[in-house]
């Protein structure tokens, strides 16, 4: 599944879960089973375009704009970073942090 479509699929499911619908609106736009619809909105069968535009339809949005918010709400949202592992055998260091103090401040200004 493509960034996109995966980003079309969690706002799909979000937009369910906003206003407390069933997926059930879902199977009857896409004429699919429970099974077809869990398993597109989770990435293990494809996405296509015209199941996009429906799934739009049926949750009262443009198909255009329903793709512009996913988008969005894809640049909006910004991984999260996780700790790396330390290599067996080395000291972890720690990050030197800026210091509030005007005085030193200056040198760090002018090494960026």
């Amino acid at each position: 599944m493509s960034n996109m479509t995966a980003d079309l699929a969690g706002e799909i499911r979000a937009e369910i879960a906003r206003r407390k619908l069933s997926r059930a609106v879902l199977e009857n736009a896409w004429a699919v089973n429970q099974s077809s619809v869990s398993a597109k909105l989770n990435g293990r069968s494809p996405l296509s375009a015209e199941e996009i535009d429906k799934a739009a339809q049926a949750l009262g949005y443009d198909p255009f704009d329903f793709v512009a918010r996913a988008g969005r709400n894809a640049a909006n949202s910004s991984p999260k970073k996780t700790a790396q592992p330390t290599p067996k055998g080395s000291i972890p260091t720690r990050r030197k942090r800026a210091s509030l103090n005007p005085t030193l401040t200056a040198p760090v200004e002018k090494v960026l």
